[in-house]
């Protein structure tokens, strides 16, 4: 019974680190997008200044 209960705690453990590192990995992803999106804007504001 007890080493149900530790195997029980083990896979909650694992799905909560995974969970945490999907949502780190999420909002790395987003951040990099925002990223692109400011660099592209910058970039298309410039050639538009230059023309």
């Amino acid at each position: 019974m007890t080493a149900a209960i530790f195997a029980l705690q083990a896979v909650a453990a694992a799905a909560f680190v995974a969970d945490a590192v999907r949502g780190w990995q999420l909002d790395r992803a987003a951040r990099s997008r925002a990223a692109r999106r400011r660099r592209t804007a910058r970039a298309t504001e410039r050639a538009t200044a230059a023309a």
